[in-house]
């Protein structure tokens, strides 16, 4: 983990505090709010140091570029997350029912399924890959 301290002026409090691999410093204020001094082309979102963007093409899967604050950044589509919104959430539910029967979370236009390994089939009397 890395902790990022700068020397804070009178009105600020210091403690050591981290906003991420993108940060510069950190410090608290005299109201306990965080301030990150990010990288170039970061900014402070949500606590933490991240990505901006320019136009909506540096978001993915639909993302739509913001802005945000001090900056702009990725807006995610539902189950998208990530500074591009380049992870996929849609089978965090699902992905341990599947494991329990053998088989692996897929994607299908969007929606999640559970989908057997190459050279198994799922068997209804069992209810497991095999």
């Amino acid at each position: 983990m890395h902790l990022f301290t700068r020397i804070c002026s009178n009105q600020e409090i210091c403690s050591d505090c981290y906003c991420g691999i993108q940060s510069l410093s950190c410090c608290f204020n005299s109201t306990g709010d965080k301030i990150c001094q990010c990288k170039p082309g970061y900014a402070q979102k949500n606590r933490a140091c991240v990505e901006m963007c320019a136009s909506d093409s540096d978001c993915l899967n639909g993302g739509i570029c913001k802005r945000f604050g001090n900056g702009s950044f990725c807006e995610c589509r539902t189950h998208f997350i990530g500074d591009k919104c380049e992870t996929s959430t849609v089978c965090d539910e699902l992905r341990e029912r599947c494991k329990a029967i053998g088989a692996l979370c897929t994607q299908n236009n969007g929606k999640p399924a559970c989908e057997c390994p190459p050279h198994k089939t799922y068997i209804l009397q069992t209810g497991f890959c095999e």
